[in-house]
């Protein structure tokens, strides 16, 4: 959740300009407000579900709009709305992964222990916002962004089915 959020964040711009041919940086800004305000939205219209629900539902809508951004940046002639529609997806299960996560944390932690995993959980949102800006930022020093915006989804997709063969696994295991 917080890799997707974060390469939008900090790149964007540049999936815009140079693979969409859209230089505009209000165009950039207007982007990441959307991957935002669709996180933003899921948290709210969640208010009652479960964890599971969360998770499951925030899993499944990032990869989805992961692969529509994907789609968008590999069209013979790139979508710009694909794209936007694409990053407000991940954004919203994104923004539902961060609340089931955030929920996970405080149902399992001790109250001795709470603060403690909470900053955990931060600490590791902090890693996985930076770490993925940081390679994707790198592997365009070497590749196109087509190729570097695929590895990334890639990645974030083996990283999700492996937590959610994890999270989902039967309880009931000897």
């Amino acid at each position: 959740a917080f890799a997707a959020f974060g390469v939008f964040s900090a790149l964007a711009g540049t999936f815009l300009a140079g693979t969409l041919h859209h230089p505009s940086r209000a165009l950039a800004g207007g982007t990441v407000f959307a991957v935002f305000a669709a996180g933003v939205v899921a948290q709210s219209a969640s208010a009652d579900w479960s964890l599971r629900r969360l998770l499951a539902t925030g899993m499944t809508t990032m990869l989805a709009g992961l692969s529509l951004v994907v789609v968008a940046a590999w069209l013979s002639t790139p979508s710009l709305a694909l794209f936007v529609a694409g990053g407000a997806l991940t954004g919203a299960g994104a923004g539902a992964l961060f609340k089931g996560a955030l929920g996970t944390v405080v149902a399992v932690a001790t109250e001795d222990g709470r603060a403690e995993a909470l900053a955990g959980l931060f600490l590791g949102g902090y890693i996985g916002l930076a770490v993925p800006i940081i390679g994707v930022g790198a592997s365009l020093q070497f590749t196109t962004p087509r190729v570097a915006l695929l590895a990334f989804a890639i990645a974030v997709a083996a990283t999700t089915a492996v937590a959610a063969r994890f999270l989902f696994a039967d309880d009931r295991r000897p």
